[in-house]
């Protein structure tokens, strides 16, 4: 299944913004223009108490 440009897509990584910020350029180069950043990144979101899941989607 292909990916559709006007898909939301959130990209994340350890780190506040290096590696999906690269990420994010690259796919908004590609126009998936709705590419954003999880602002402070994975680790903080899931300090924070915020949904995680892991494993395959039902």
């Amino acid at each position: 299944m292909g990916w559709l440009v006007a898909q939301a897509i959130v990209v994340y990584c350890a780190c506040p913004h290096v590696a999906s910020g690269k990420v994010v350029d690259a796919l908004r180069e590609r126009d998936f223009r709705t590419a954003r950043i999880l602002d402070e990144g994975f680790l903080v979101w899931a300090s924070s108490g915020l949904p995680v899941a892991l494993g395959e989607e039902p």
